[in-house]
This record gives C-alpha cells, sequence and structure tokens, in this order.
C-alpha cells in the first residue's frame, strides 16, 4: 500500500500542455554489481556528491515541476523512507509501494496504478544518473501521441545495455538486449526512463513478476501499437558497478552533467564547504565537504570527492577518489578507490585503482591493495599485508588471523566461495593473495559485519552522510 498518500493537483508542464503529471520511481534493486556500496542500503541511496543519488532524481524531477511521485521499494526500504519521509522537504509528495518478492519493472508500476490516474506519466530508474530535458522529452511524446515512450542514449560500448533500434519518425522496430558484438545493430540504449499511457498498464499481470524491456515493450511491438523511442540530448549513465559510479563522479566533477553541487565554488573546478588551507594542494576539480580535516602537506585531486566527515593524513596523496567520510593515514597513496563510510586507512597505505573499501573495514599501515579489489564491509587487514583478491568475509574472533609475515591462518567455511572469498573452499589449500591458508575442518569462516547495516536509522530522520564516528578498534 502506499503511505503520505493525498489528492493530486494540477500544474502546467512546458507550454500549453496542462496536465497533473506524476512520476514512479523504481528503487527496489539491490545492487548487487555495486557491493560493498550496496551491501546493506539500497543502490538508489549510494552517496554522490554529498548526496543520494535519488536525491538528485528528485530534484531533476522538481525542475520539470513533477511534485508527486511514487517510490516502488523492495531491499531495505526503511533506508529510504526515513531519509525521505513524506518528500516534503524537497517541494514533493512521496508515496511508497512496498514490494514483498521482487515484482519486476512492469509489474511494480501496476501496483501504482491507482495512484496514477488517467494521465499519461513517467517512469524512472532510482538509480540512474541524468539531466535530461523532461518537459521537451513530454512535449514530443504526445505530440506523436504514443502509447509509450523509451528515451534513449548513445553509449560507444552497448554490450550491457538493451539495444533499441527506430526508424526515421522515432518508431520502435527492434529489441535486443544485451547483445554479443554480432548482434549490434545500433549504439542507441534503453535509459530506463519512459513515458508511459495508463492504457499500455493493461497487458501487465497484476501480482506477478513483469519486465518493461523483456515482456511489455515486446508485446506492444508484436501488437503494431504506438511505440516509440527519443533520444534527447544530455547526460545520462547508469550507476551499475564501482567503476560506473567513478566515472559518473568524474562526469560531475568535469560539469558534463548537470547537478547541484551544494558547495561554494572556492576557485575554477573546486567546491569547497570551507576554505582549503594553503599547506594543501588541490588540483581541479575537486569537491570536499564540511567537517573535513586535511592535513599539511597532502595532495588531492584531480576528481576527487572527499564527503563530510573525512580525514587526509599529512604527506597523503588522493587521485580520482571517493572518500565517503572515511580516514586516510598518513603518506598514503590512494588512485581510482572509493573508501565507504567510517573505512580506515592506516600509514603508508597503498591502494590501486579499481580498490574499493567497504564501511568499517579497517587496513593496518603499509598494507596493499592491488587493482580490483574491493572489501566488504567490517573487515580488518594488518599491517603490512598485501591484498590481490576480493574478500567478502573476513577474520570474526576465532577465525581468520595474520602472522607477522601478512600470512592467513584459520578457518575456510562454506560460506566463502571461490570467486569472492579467500580461496578454495573448506577442506582443501588455497591461496587469497595475502598468504597462506592453513586447512582446519569443522567450522566456518566468521563473515564481518556489514557496516551500513549495524547502524540503523530511525524511520523519519535523515542519515549523517559521512559522519566520521565509530568504534576505535585496534588493527
Amino acid at each position: 500500500g502506499s503511505l503520505f498518500c493525498g489528492r493530486p493537483h494540477r500544474m502546467i508542464l512546458g507550454k500549453g500542455w496542462p496536465f497533473a503529471m506524476k512520476a514512479v520511481i523504481l528503487a527496489g534493486g539491490a545492487g548487487t554489481r555495486l557491493q560493498p556500496l550496496t551491501t546493506e542500503l539500497p543502490k538508489p541511496m549510494v552517496s554522490l556528491l554529498g548526496r543520494p543519488v535519488l536525491e538528485h532524481i528528485l530534484l531533476l524531477l522538481r525542475r520539470h515541476q513533477v511534485t508527486e511521485a511514487a517510490v516502488t521499494l523492495h531491499y531495505h526500504p526503511e533506508a529510504i523512507t526515513g531519509y525521505f519521509g513524506d518528500g516534503s522537504a524537497w517541494g514533493m509528495r512521496l508515496h511508497y509501494f512496498y514490494e514483498d518478492t521482487p515484482l519486476g519493472t512492469a509489474g511494480g508500476v501496476r501496483a501504482c496504478r491507482d495512484f496514477l490516474g488517467q494521465e499519461d506519466f513517467l517512469v524512472i530508474s532510482g538509480d540512474c544518473v541524468s539531466d535530461f530535458d523532461l518537459t521537451d522529452c513530454y512535449r514530443l511524446h504526445r505530440q506523436r501521441q504514443a502509447e509509450a515512450t523509451l528515451l534513449l542514449h548513445r553509449v560507444a560500448e552497448p554490450l550491457e545495455y538493451g539495444l533499441v533500434r527506430t526508424d526515421q519518425e522515432g518508431r520502435v522496430l527492434a529489441f535486443v538486449e544485451k547483445p554479443g558484438w554480432g548482434q549490434v545493430f545500433t549504439d542507441q540504449v534503453n535509459t530506463g526512463i519512459y513515458l508511459l499511457s495508463p492504457s499500455v498498464l493493461d497487458l501487465v499481470p497484476e501480482g506477478e513478476p513483469f519486465d518493461f524491456s523483456k515482456n511489455l515493450f515486446p508485446e506492444l511491438l508484436r501488437q503494431k501499437r504506438a511505440l516509440y523511442g527519443q533520444v534527447p540530448a544530455g547526460y545520462w549513465r547508469d550507476m551499475g558497478e564501482c567503476g560506473s559510479y567513478l566515472q559518473t563522479v568524474e562526469d560531475a566533477l568535469e560539469g558534463r552533467v548537470k547537478l547541484d553541487m551544494t558547495l561554494p565554488q572556492q576557485s575554477t573546478g573546486v567546491w569547497s564547504a570551507e576554505p582549503v588551507p594553503d599547506s594543501v594542494e588541490v588540483l581541479a576539480p575537486c569537491w570536499i565537504g564540511s567537517d573535513v580535516t586535511l592535513a599539511p602537506w597532502s595532495s588531492i585531486g584531480p576528481h576527487t570527492v572527499l564527503e563530510p566527515g573525512s580525514t587526509v593524513g599529512r604527506g597523503c596523496r588522493l587521485r580520482r577518489t571517493v572518500v565517503m567520510g572515511a580516514s586516510v593515514g598518513a603518506e598514503s597513496q590512494v588512485e581510482g578507490a572509493i573508501l565507504c563510510s567510517h573505512a580506515k586507512i592506516g600509514e603508508g597505505g597503498f591502494l590501486y585503482p579499481g580498490s574499493v573499501v567497504g564501511a568499517d573495514t579497517w587496513l593496518g599501515d603499509h598494507a596493499t591493495l592491488r587493482p580490483q579489489v574491493r572489501l566488504w564491509p567490517g573487515l580488518h587487514i594488518q599491517a603490512g599485508s598485501r591484498v590481490t583478491s576480493t574478500q567478502v568475509h573476513g577474520p570474526g574472533p576465532g577465525s581468520l588471523h595474520f602472522d607477522n609475515y601478512g600470512n592467513i591462518h584459520g578457518v575456510i567455511g562454506g560460506d566463502v566461495d571461490t570467486e569472492h572469498g579467500f580461496g578454495q573452499r573448506s577442506g582443501q589449500y588455497g591461496t587469497g593473495g595475502l598468504g597462506t591458508l592453513r586447512r582446519r575442518r569443522g567450522r566456518s569462516a566468521g563473515a564481518g559485519r556489514c557496516g551500513w547495516g549495524h547502524r540503523r536509522r530511525r524511520l523519519g530522520h535523515p542519515p549523517r552522510w559521512g559522519n566520521s564516528g565509530g568504534s576505535q578498534l585496534a588493527v
């Protein structure tokens, strides 16, 4: 059911188009490919320049006079409802629709049908970043008398997206979902942003999983209904995985996407809540939030974000990195990395591009993360360790530990798989990049706590993004 419901009011969106425009924001996904950022946090709540991504979407909707939206929820819904409440702080009226089991993109929108009424409406993914001119898109949608309009975007490498081929008038001719190179017949990809007539929901079964791109749109095409695509000018990116997230940050800092930067611009390409000390080198573009500690002789940027509560030690060097309220020890070098809330990098740390450190994970002094290594929340890595593979589960009491040479000792259990764990499964020898794993039977490796979830926030209170507090643990 929905919360915070009320009667819609009418407005004008664009010259000559009076209608009660509503939107459906799809925010129920788990964001598996974006882990460990989303281990216990829905993807729309991942922070981008100090705001959840979903907040940037609400600001986009408000710029185009859309003030009422349904939000579909499934994975950790309390994180979204607790932060946004009824939406009034953003000039919005939000209605929440919970899915006990995932209904797919179209099935989730079908559940909002009573809320949507009889007017055409907008559907947008809760984890995309875009500055499309939605007003102009709607105008063309109405001009064509379309039942469904897919907003498309041209990308150089479309293999991870659904392709949509259109004719010169914009009518959809064909779809291909996540093609191989031999199937690539266009560079137009489906953005997951749609303008729809309520009539198309007649084809969506109630209470059953049903998808727009796999089910509904191919059926509309088969029935030769008024199905169109348009390629609006502007920016769009799906923040599907950590590399895409960092690219989105770079694009925002370079001005390739129009976002509310929130902070004052202290100099060209440098947004900072406070003046930067003279003893700190800042290479534009950079974004430095409030309550950030910058020690002397540190070097920040380019393409670096320090969110509120972050700490950078003396002599550090950070390049193309996002620090979400984490701490970086003196003389550390970090490039192309993401450090989640309350993570701690000891002195002399070295993080290669693609490194991701989960919330509350601690690296001892002079530890190294090799390229593309991701550490899940709550792990402790001993000083001097050299981590060469992603770790999901880590040393809890009486499980895994490190010796003075950086070797891992302890128990490997069925929880740890060969792709994301320390090594091979229980009962076998294996290596995890940090040293030798000693075999021991009968118990499983203890899993670390997931940093976002064990500090659950009360509903109705926005979270304190990047708070630098937390328990003091020894490494």
